[in-house]
């Protein structure tokens, strides 16, 4: 199915992972949603469909998921930090033009992964957006995920 008009979204499972995907699987199926399984961890479920999915109801209906993440971008151990820095930085000025406020952003970090390398990323991306003159916020968590209140 990987196509440019794919779509991914991950979703953070619950304290009983087989019963999120089972119970996300049942309601994709109920509303005729055609996608693929990519991947299955205990904390995150990703699948790719060519629909947009309504996150906001599909989160008020999936009692068993914590979050749920539309995928845009893939990077690579080698051009983290540069994938990074380029979501952020169109985000944040997209941001900025609409609205006029503070930008705010933080990371998530599922699986295995380096908290310090990610909130240096983080800091090296608020200083590059404040030279820029763009209002920002690198927002930080004591655990290796922003909660859902945080978020």
């Amino acid at each position: 199915m990987s196509d440019s008009s794919s779509i991914n979204y991950a979703f953070i499972l619950g304290h009983v992972p087989e019963l999120s995907q089972a119970e996300i699987i049942k309601v994709l199926q109920n509303q005729n949603v055609g996608f693929e399984e990519i991947l299955l961890t205990k904390e995150v479920f990703i699948i790719e469909t060519r629909e947009e999915l309504d996150a906001l109801a599909l989160q008020e209906r999936l009692g068993g998921v914590i979050k749920i993440i539309r995928i845009l971008s893939k990077a690579s151990k080698q051009n983290l930090q540069e994938s990074i820095e380029e979501i952020v930085k169109t985000s944040a000025f997209a941001k900025a033009s609409a609205d006029r406020q503070k930008f705010q952003f933080g990371f998530s970090l599922y699986g295995k992964g380096d908290v310090k390398e990610f909130q240096n990323i983080g800091l090296n991306i608020k200083r590059k957006l404040k030279e820029q003159g763009t209002p920002c916020r690198f927002v930080v968590a004591k655990e290796k995920s922003l909660s859902a209140v945080i978020v």
